[in-house]
């Protein structure tokens, strides 16, 4: 009996970063298409104030990419997180995800990781028609 108790408890620390993870997925769905386009000439101060718009309108936004400027999609966000919050937007601006293939990124404003772990984002349908 007591193995299945340790089971049962493996299976409980293992659930958030699950529900985690399908709720990123969730928001990749969400966020139907990118609001955000990195050209060969890179990031730029107004991409900054863009995305730092677009946060604040929508909460996560998907960036397509070109990464023959930066390298890598994580590089990318790093050069994009830094211009959005000398635009003013709040520090912390996250990556929520990245696909390579699709050469996008996945942008949440700060604390959105927590909203979608306790299941506050995306919003419900319901909560959308309210708007």
């Amino acid at each position: 009996d007591d193995d299945d108790d340790d089971d049962e408890e493996a299976d409980r620390d293992g659930s958030p970063e699950r529900t985690a993870v399908s709720g990123v997925e969730s928001v990749w769905r969400y966020v139907k298409k990118p609001l955000l386009r990195i050209g060969n000439k890179g990031a730029s101060k107004s991409h900054g104030n863009s995305l730092r718009q677009l946060l604040e309108d929508h909460g996560a936004v998907k960036v397509k990419v070109n990464t023959n400027q930066f390298g890598s999609l994580d590089e990318a966000f790093e050069v994009l997180r830094k211009l959005t919050e000398e635009a003013g937007a709040d520090p912390g601006v996250e990556l929520l995800q990245a696909r390579k293939l699709d050469k996008t990124i996945l942008v949440g404003r700060a604390g959105t990781m927590e909203a979608i772990r306790v299941g506050d984002f995306p919003p419900s349908e319901e909560e959308e028609e309210e708007d």
